[in-house]
Order: C-alpha cells, then sequence, then structure tokens
C-alpha cells in the first residue's frame, strides 16, 4: 500500500488532510466491496502475509486462511470430534 499512498499523495500535493481522506474513502470502497466481516479479515490476513513475501501459492493462502480462522475460534470449532 506504500505505492498506492506515495501516489495519492503525490495527486493530493502533499496535503495531509487530502491523503488521509482519499486513503479512508479507498478503504470505505473496498469494504463495500467486501461486505461479509469475515471475508475482510481473510483478506487482511493474506495482506499481511503478502507483505511479508510478497508471493505466495493458493495452498499458501488457504493455510493462512485456516490458521487466522482457528486462532479466533474459541471452542476449537475446526477440531473433528
Amino acid at each position: 500500500m506504500h505505492g498506492a499512498v506515495n501516489l495519492i499523495a503525490y495527486v493530493c500535493h502533499e496535503q495531509d488532510d487530502e491523503i488521509e481522506a482519499y486513503v479512508e474513502l479507498l478503504e470505505i470502497r473496498a469494504r463495500h466491496m467486501v461486505p461479509s466481516v469475515v471475508l475482510w479479515s481473510d483478506i487482511e490476513v493474506v495482506a499481511a502475509a503478502l507483505l511479508e513475501k510478497k508471493r505466495i501459492s493458493g495452498r499458501a493462502v488457504r493455510k493462512i486462511i485456516f490458521d487466522a480462522r482457528r486462532a479466533e475460534c474459541p471452542l476449537s470449532c475446526f477440531d473433528k470430534k
């Protein structure tokens, strides 16, 4: 996102209030594109992994999402009984 923010800063002539408002608008629009809270948290965890590794396989994405959901589930809802 750093590249996007740099581009926004250029377009907004380095005006901090404009930059913040534009970034907030983009975040709101992205949330509207992904209405499910569960999906949004999946996107955030995969985005964090991509910031670290730059490229990950589909299998790795599934594991990242599964592990994150499992960590959030207080009743071990993913364990087979």
